[in-house]
């Protein structure tokens, strides 16, 4: 989509793009980024994170960004609404441009300790949306950044009945899930174990554990 942008760009830049396997044409969306997203980015000074999670629910396709509450919706790409989806464990985000000119290892270090959101998925067998919310981590001071993968991570998951209302929000244990592997389905959402402080780790298994709605 480009970069530096400046204020005025977010507004015309599409978050989707479409294209027709019949025919090979591209077009984007009219659907662009929100209006959270208001400085300009410069190369050298600031740039955003402007990534996303979204799904859809065959109906609704909705689109959740990394450093914001709301969970933006719509159902043709161009009509779109904002819900609030919040965190009981975070403070109120919204993005923030980050600082080009750190060094690596303190930009690093910087973007682990973050709390943000991650993965939005939606159950079709229970109708209902899941959010990752990483809660706060503060990485050890003698720990090298380059070689951590946040395994202690904590992190909750959001449960959202299909109209975004927020029905409840559960804290998951540190050291035992690989939050970027995951699936759904027809007995829950399945949650990889595969975490490396895991007891039961091991390289040659990929463990899921299901979690049941309750």
């Amino acid at each position: 989509v480009g970069t530096p942008k400046k204020k005025e760009d977010w507004a015309k830049t599409p978050i989707f793009a479409k294209l027709n396997l019949k025919t090979g044409e591209l077009s984007k969306t009219k659907m662009c980024y929100p209006d959270c997203f208001k400085e300009d980015e410069d190369l050298n000074r600031q740039l955003y994170y402007a990534s996303f999670s979204y799904d859809t629910d065959g109906e609704n396709i909705a689109c959740a960004f990394l450093e914001n509450d709301s969970i933006y919706i719509t159902k043709d790409f161009e009509h779109v609404k904002a819900i609030a989806a919040k965190s009981r464990y975070l403070e109120h985000l919204e993005p923030q441009p980050y600082r080009t000119q750190q060094n690596l290892a303190d930009h690093a270090r910087i973007s682990e300790n973050i709390p943000r959101y991650w993965s939005l998925i939606y159950d079709k067998y229970r109708k209902v949306w899941y959010r990752f919310v990483f809660h706060k981590n503060e990485m050890p001071k003698e720990q090298d950044p380059f070689e951590y993968t946040i395994p202690q991570l904590k992190f909750s998951i959001m449960i959202l009945d299909k109209d975004f209302n927020i029905i409840g929000e559960t804290v998951m244990p540190a050291n035992t899930y690989a939050y970027r592997m995951w699936f759904v389905g027809k007995k829950g959402l399945y949650l990889s174990m595969n975490n490396v402080k895991n007891p039961i780790f091991s390289e040659d298994q990929l463990i899921f554990q299901c979690l049941e709605l309750k």
